[in-house]
């Protein structure tokens, strides 16, 4: 596991936990998955045919498969049963909220030039988002 999957644990855990200190930060997040990683079968199923479908089921393989390798033993006193179903889709929710919250590092860093926005204009500077302006 890395360190962003101990972290989605840990959120996946303390969302599930009627008496966590965290409270008020978990009210503020969205409810339901932000991606459609962590959507239910029924909504991901409208994606059905896509190429985005076909790399959703892949990436919930992949989780998967590494949830159920390291969770039972990287977090022994999260609740949830032998195979892990109570807690992978609370599991794939802190996922989807973490990466939707997350900003590349060239565009953190950013921030701290005089003029900012240029970064995504510049061929210089390495970040993975663009703006190209063209007529």
């Amino acid at each position: 596991g890395s360190e962003p999957f101990a972290f989605w644990l840990a959120l996946a855990s303390m969302a599930q936990q009627e008496s966590c200190g965290h409270r008020e930060y978990l009210a503020a997040l969205p409810r339901e998955a932000p991606d459609p990683t962590g959507w239910p079968a029924a909504q991901r199923q409208l994606l059905a045919g896509t190429p985005l479908a076909a790399q959703v089921e892949a990436q919930r393989r992949l989780l998967a498969d590494e949830f159920a390798r390291v969770a039972p033993t990287a977090a022994p006193r999260v609740p949830f049963d032998v195979d892990g179903a109570a807690l992978f889709p609370s599991f794939l929710w802190a996922r989807g909220v973490h990466m939707s919250r997350c900003f590349p590092r060239a565009l953190v860093d950013a921030a701290a030039l005089p003029l900012p926005h240029e970064v995504l204009a510049s061929s210089t500077v390495d970040a993975p988002l663009r703006v190209e302006l063209g007529g």
